[in-house]
């Protein structure tokens, strides 16, 4: 991680001018990632658990179906409830 900083070219920031950790991975995601492959949040909205796919598996395709949302902003909270929408009912009642 500290060796990231080295690996910038471009742009300098100051130390501290990007203070929250989701500041820099917008600025980041903007620079190297903007528009290219991105999925919407209806993406992730519509990632639901298939037929013999287990939970791990499911919390796995989620993550990385979160991760090409670059500029969906979510909260950690509202993040969770939508994977567990996602679940079948009679996980979700265990």
């Amino acid at each position: 991680m500290r060796l990231f900083l080295l690996s910038l070219i471009g742009t300098v920031y100051l130390p501290n001018s990007i203070s929250p950790w989701e500041q820099l991975e917008q600025k980041f995601h903007e620079h190297f990632f903007y528009g290219h492959n991105e999925h919407k949040l209806s993406h992730l909205t519509s990632v639901k658990l298939m037929h013999d796919e287990s939970v791990n598996d499911y919390i796995r395709r989620f993550c990385d179906t979160k991760n090409q949302c670059f500029s969906v902003n979510i909260t950690e909270k509202d993040l969770a409830d939508l994977a567990f929408i996602g679940l079948c009912s009679h996980i979700k009642e265990r």
